[in-house]
């Protein structure tokens, strides 16, 4: 809106002309059309909001690709005939901050705490007040006032052209889509009538999502059918699925997703269940069916839309009437080389993760040896050289006697640590001075 004084956040009036071209607001004159513009108007949601303020997206390299206009502040409007007729808009709350504006530009905790703290602070009809309170958002927003804001002519010369966030001396009306607000509308109806059911939710996916109580899980393990390699976290996500009411796996593309989803599908049906794979995304359902058809021709059947109904026809004719030839070996042979196969795994998985616990004991042996020297002033190569004759026996001699000679107290203390250091000496060689820090030459303390 661009032309006309701002009269509504202001409080300088109390009715606004619908504009034209408003979803809803015109229709024929004649009372029919009347009527019909009253229905369309309940098909959507009316905001009004000043000042506008633009907010330039930028892609790659920083060029601009696009400018969101949106007001700084919100006020839900209702749309009603005057006493003449015409459409119009009247408030039917108070001003309010645009969330997403701010959200865009402050920090989350910032953004929450002028959220909760905002409200309006002039007094209706003073529109010196409101925009001076206008003024001190912008700044705290940090933004600038790229046109003058001026309530008694309103103007949108630098809306269009904006290059840079800031905000604009025009109003804006937002006339959110009917689908939207059906979608919310028919949500909450859904939960309403499943508050007045709940007799019905236990052995549901909601009563597993409502009761986190993990169930006791089977005596008889899950023997897990992979659809190909597996690691150890893709074979617990299947485990899950067959033991737990409610199993979630998440990760990015690339992890095996899919693949995991197949061999629950696998696991399923070689233990005589049945299983139904369903998703909002048809490419995803694809990919599993066919992975399955690799596995095992009609392991699944693929249904759904009207192309997948002809290829599923198609499907179930060609395996009537050419079935697919038995394998050579029955299921409970199968079935007892895969369990000795899972058997050898576990022992496998086992002797690994003790090498590797192992190997993270044997690297901070090595950090704490390199480390330690340092801390008195040797180099780690100097220290072989005082037990490389006598081994881990005289490695353990060597490590006792110091400890004995800066425990001992009185006149005997002085003495052992004055002999710990020229036995010291005397096994670092001559050879080896040069490298020995100040203190290896200093008189022990008492």
């Amino acid at each position: 809106m661009d032309e006309g004084p701002e009269t509504i956040q202001s409080g300088l009036g109390s009715v606004l002309p619908a504009p034209k071209g408003l979803p809803g607001a015109h229709a024929s004159g004649t009372g029919a059309g009347k009527a019909g513009s009253g229905q369309a108007a309940d098909q959507h949601e009316y905001w009004y909001g000043y000042p506008a303020v633009t907010l330039p997206s930028r892609g790659g390299g920083g060029r601009r690709t696009d400018v969101g206009i949106a007001p700084l502040l919100i006020q839900q409007m209702e749309l009603a005939p005057d006493e003449s007729g015409r459409a119009v808009l009247r408030p039917s709350g108070v001003p309010s901050l645009h969330t997403k504006v701010v959200t865009e530009l402050l920090s989350e905790d910032e953004a929450a705490q002028l959220l909760a703290r905002w409200q309006p602070t002039w007094q209706h009809g003073n529109d010196a007040q409101m925009i001076r309170a206008v003024r001190e958002l912008l700044g705290a927003l940090g933004l600038p006032e790229l046109e003058p804001l001026d309530t008694s002519a309103l103007r949108a010369d630098s809306v269009n052209e904006a290059l840079r966030p800031g905000a604009h001396n025009a109003a804006v009306i937002l006339a959110p889509s009917s689908v939207e607000r059906f979608a919310t509308d028919g949500l909450v109806k859904n939960l309403l009538a499943i508050s007045t059911r709940t007799d019905e939710i236990p052995g549901t996916a909601l009563d597993a999502l409502l009761n986190t109580a993990a169930p006791t899980p089977g005596t008889d393990p899950v023997l897990v059918v992979a659809a190909g390699p597996s690691n150890e976290s893709q074979e617990q996500v299947v485990v899950s699925a067959m033991t737990q009411p409610l199993t979630v796996a998440t990760g990015p593309p690339g992890t095996g997703k899919s693949e995991v989803v197949t061999s629950v599908v696998a696991t399923c049906v070689a233990a005589g269940e049945s299983v139904l794979v369903a998703s909002t995304n048809n490419e995803a359902v694809d990919v599993v069916a066919q992975r399955c058809d690799e596995i095992a021709p009609g392991l699944l059947m693929r249904t759904g839309n009207v192309d997948a109904l002809v290829k599923e026809a198609e499907k179930l004719e060609q395996l009537l009437s050419n079935p697919p030839a038995q394998p050579g070996r029955s299921s409970a042979t199968l079935a007892g080389e895969l369990r000795n196969l899972r058997s050898r795994t576990a022992v496998l998985r086992d002797q690994a993760g003790r090498q590797v616990e192992g190997e993270v004991q044997l690297v901070q042996v090595l950090w704490q040896r390199a480390e330690s020297p340092d801390k008195v002033g040797l180099s780690v190569a100097l220290l072989p050289r005082l037990w490389e004759s006598g081994g881990p026996a005289e490695l353990a001699r060597w490590e006792a006697r110091p400890r004995g000679a800066a425990t001992a107290k009185s006149w005997w203390g002085p003495w052992r640590r004055t002999r710990a250091m020229k036995a010291f000496l005397a096994a670092a060689g001559p050879e080896a001075v040069p490298e020995l820090p100040a203190w290896a030459g200093e008189r022990p303390v008492a």
